[in-house]
């Protein structure tokens, strides 16, 4: 009967030692996948609030105010009290970077979009070049009233 005690102690403690390991590589396992679930979705909630992520109209004030062109400004339409131009002609665009700009929505702004915008001057005022920013709306919304004017939608 002692024999088969002892087998029985170690066959336990065999089963206990497996059930451990086991348990220790799932524990891993599903902290490893929660870490990344919740890495994806930080990256997720940095992108939507303004992130590293350019918002639309940042691209267009950065392609105008740095004079590059861009698909985003190709129809702009600039106009300058200071140039003389024929009638009937197009005027020229303003060749050279621009420090100050305006933005205007007509129609609902977001504070995630003024964000963005001062973000990108605070970046252009770190690599010493004077920016500033100016953004304006008709409407700011908040969540709720957004909410809102889309169930009008349909």
């Amino acid at each position: 009967m002692g024999g088969s005690s002892g087998g029985a102690a170690a066959g336990a403690s065999a089963t206990s030692a497996f059930s451990t390991a086991l348990s220790g590589k799932f524990m891993n396992g599903l902290t490893s996948g929660a870490q990344g679930l919740l890495a994806k979705a930080a990256a997720g909630v940095k992108g939507s609030f303004g992130g590293s992520k350019q918002s639309h109209a940042t691209k267009v004030v950065s392609a105008i105010c740095e004079d590059r062109d861009s698909p985003e400004t190709e129809e702009f339409l600039y106009l300058d009290p200071k140039i003389q131009v024929a009638r009937g002609q197009a005027a020229p665009r303003h060749r050279g970077a621009l420090r100050e700009a305006v933005v205007f929505m007509i129609g609902g702004g977001n504070y995630t979009e003024y964000q963005n915008l001062q973000a990108y001057a605070q970046t252009q005022q770190e690599a010493g070049i004077a920016a500033n920013v100016t953004y304006g709306c008709t409407e700011l919304l908040n969540a709720e009233a957004m909410l809102e004017q889309l169930a009008k939608l349909g």
